[in-house]
């Protein structure tokens, strides 16, 4: 692999960690440049504790078998047909995801960015997060 130039850099700069993978997908590179494993990093502790209502998400595969950590059965879907969950998260909360292992995403920057316009005050994901 070649050393990419500071004029490509420059150009790959106006777009998006999101507009990237997107590409990539569309390029057909598997699962769209994912990289497993990455260790997360989190903003510098703050000397005011976050403190706020939990809201949960568990997210479950569209088609059966779902995985040993669902629970049995599996709940129905509390999310009202066409609603978005983002829409569904109280402000002021704490987002708490979880869903089985998967190399999709269940948070990328612009569910991120839709859940701090409504006042959601964080989100503890575990699962995959992109962008």
């Amino acid at each position: 692999m070649s050393t990419p130039t500071s004029s490509s850099l420059t150009a790959l700069a106006a777009y998006s960690a999101c507009d990237v993978s997107d590409a990539l997908l569309a390029l057909k590179l598997p699962h769209g440049g994912f990289i497993a494993d990455l260790s997360p990093i989190s903003p510098p502790p703050s000397t005011t504790p976050l403190v706020a209502l939990a809201s949960t998400l568990l997210y479950l595969p569209l088609n059966p078998p779902a995985p040993a950590c669902t629970p049995s059965p599996a709940p129905p879907s509390n999310i009202p047909q066409g609603t978005h969950w983002t829409d569904l998260v109280p402000k002021d909360t704490i987002l708490i995801q979880s869903g089985p292992p998967s190399h999709a995403a269940m948070l990328g920057g612009i569910l991120a960015m839709r859940l701090k316009y409504r006042g959601v005050r964080a989100v503890v994901a575990h699962g995959r997060v992109r962008d």
